[in-house]
């Protein structure tokens, strides 16, 4: 092997060894980056499912001599820059965040136990309009 040849193959194998460390680089940021959007996600899933109760218990015992009380809900926060798919049902109410399939099912602290709630799916880039209904128990959202 002559002096050129040695410094292509010498090239070649410093290239590989470059190329090598880069991927490993760069797939050690995008495992961290993937690790650290699940956690922005499920903190993110958990504050706002507890924007919702805090709003349905307010709703419930806000007002106390009315037979119909409504609020009007407005989610800021996006999960991950994700909307959510909100579905309201018999045990309480479902989170879901449709790109990354994440659920999280909330019971609206106990509070399913006493309220009827009507069945509707609602999602979070619109106003989410509550009504409860005291004479019959009925919580709905639209």
């Amino acid at each position: 092997m002559n002096k050129g040849q040695s410094l292509v193959v010498q090239f070649a194998i410093f290239f590989l060894i470059g190329f090598a460390v880069y991927l490993l680089v760069s797939g050690f940021f995008s495992f961290q980056t993937d690790l650290y959007k699940q956690d922005i996600i499920d903190s993110s899933v958990n504050l706002t499912a507890s924007q919702i109760s805090s709003a349905i218990v307010a709703l419930v015992e806000g007002c106390k001599g009315c037979d119909q009380a409504n609020m009007t809900l407005n989610l800021k926060n996006f999960t991950a820059n994700y909307p959510l798919e909100i579905t309201f049902n018999s045990s309480g109410f479902t989170l879901f965040v449709p790109v990354v399939e994440k659920t999280f099912q909330s019971s609206i602290h106990g509070l399913n136990s006493y309220l009827a709630i009507i069945e509707s799916s609602v999602l979070s880039t619109r106003p989410i309009n509550l009504t409860f209904d005291k004479t019959q128990n009925k919580l709905g959202a639209e």
